[in-house]
């Protein structure tokens, strides 16, 4: 089963002026019809439901006031009314039609995670960083809440990246210089909070990265040295399972660049959707 996530920036003023508008129109593929129609967010007794009015009046006053359900129900409206329209001509087409009509009424999709494997890696992060904190990041955040757990998410991939390397003898390779610098960035202007938090991170969890490392090293040894082998080790998978585990979380120091970028000139809420 697939499973993304998706950020959302807000433009307030044109969701404000054009959104229910949009909502409002009328036609077998309304918006209110898709509400009506579908058993999840028709039905009175669901947790799914959601009240036509009520979103309307919510986006006229604040979009930030909409449920996580509500602003679900807007996104899916967009893409099952342009795949009806326009899948005939090929996915990319009905998606960046998609995108264009959400900008011109003021949601804009800027990052998407479409990997299963990544967005479970990032919510990984995000949980470690909200035990940490004792605090939770709502789907919908101020772009200062967003842009502090990014230093943190920078932080941590930005030292496991810099252990692995380390074990792998590319300790002064032009990457590890990258890290640090973007470590001694955050730490000069949002104080070192953040990348201790992500070293005291490291420190609890360093036993099972340098165990699997170990035993990736074994299980490469053993490919070499060996010249004739029945078969490889019954846990060679595990193993190689770990390690590919280990990258993957590491490189999410390079998304968490480009996110933080993102959000740089940008003072709204940052609306946070997971799909599964």
């Amino acid at each position: 089963m697939a499973e993304e996530l998706y950020f959302f920036k807000i433009d307030e003023d044109v969701v404000r002026e054009r959104l229910p508008q949009v909502l409002s129109e009328n036609g077998i593929s309304s918006y209110q019809n898709f509400i009506a129609e579908h058993p999840y967010y028709s039905n009175g007794k669901s947790n799914n439901y959601v009240d036509y009015n009520e979103i309307i009046t919510k986006i006229e006053n604040d979009i930030a006031q909409l449920t996580k359900n509500e602003f679900w129900t807007i996104c899916n409206w967009f893409y099952n009314k342009n795949e009806l329209s326009y899948s005939h001509l090929g996915y990319k087409v009905f998606e960046e039609k998609t995108d264009i009509e959400m900008r011109g009424c003021g949601i804009i999709l800027f990052e998407e995670i479409t990997s299963k494997t990544i967005v479970r890696k990032f919510h990984k992060v995000l949980n470690d960083y909200e035990i940490h904190l004792k605090k939770w990041l709502e789907f919908k955040t101020t772009h200062k809440e967003i842009e502090l757990f990014l230093n943190y998410l920078i932080c941590y991939t930005g030292e496991l990246s810099l252990l692995l390397n380390k074990i792998y003898d590319e300790d002064n390779s032009k990457e590890n210089i990258e890290i640090r610098e973007e470590i001694k960035n955050i730490k000069t202007t949002d104080s070192s909070f953040y990348h201790d938090l992500a070293l005291i991170q490291i420190e609890e969890e360093k036993p099972f990265i340098e165990e699997t490392i170990a035993l990736s090293n074994e299980l490469t040894a053993y490919g070499k040295d060996t010249k004739i082998r029945i078969g490889m080790p019954p846990d060679v998978t595990a193993i190689s399972k770990r390690k590919d585990e280990l990258l993957t979380l590491a490189n999410l120091f390079y998304f968490g660049i480009r996110l933080k970028k993102d959000i740089t000139e940008y003072q709204g809420f940052v609306f946070r959707l997971h799909s599964y």
